[in-house]
């Protein structure tokens, strides 16, 4: 097959910049440049189909990672609802606490007055015991009075 073709001069420059050595013909250098443009065409949709899987791939992910975020942050709310009810009951329980210590303050003061009770009450035993035996002391000297009489007269300062 024998076509014509005009070329321009920028056209005709890269014709001649293709071939390979001066014994080329022009035929020869275009059918080089007509396989050119083919390899070309075919690296083009080679490249354009890549960049569509590419795309693809990449529109895969990020709603892959826009699932993933929506997860995360459905666990971040759901953990703050959590932590918040945590708070309410861990407010509750230092409340119970504070009152137990609050309690607990008011038993030891009653057990500390009780304490004072106790020890006055021990005192005024063990002071009734020495009276009582210096009473029958005084009762065995004296065998005129009775016992509650001696008792009376070292209580009262007195006879009756």
């Amino acid at each position: 097959m024998r076509v014509t073709v005009r070329l321009s001069d920028e056209q005709a420059d890269h014709v001649d910049e293709i071939r390979q050595d001066g014994a080329d013909n022009n035929a020869e250098a275009i059918r080089r440049c007509v396989e050119r443009s083919q390899r070309l065409d075919d690296l083009e949709a080679e490249y354009e189909q890549q960049l569509d899987d590419l795309e693809a791939e990449h529109d895969r992910q990020v709603d892959d990672l826009e699932a993933e975020l929506d997860d995360l942050r459905d666990e971040l709310q759901a953990e703050r609802s959590r932590a918040d009810r945590l708070e309410g009951k861990l407010d509750g329980v230092d409340e119970r606490i504070e009152d137990k210590e609050s309690r607990i303050e008011s038993l030891e003061q009653t057990v500390a007055d009780r304490d004072a009770r106790i020890q006055e009450l021990t005192n005024m035993v063990a002071a009734t015991n020495k009276q009582l035996a210096e009473s029958t002391k005084i009762d065995t000297a004296d065998s005129g009075g009775g016992l509650i009489a001696g008792i009376r007269a070292r209580l009262f300062g007195g006879d009756d």
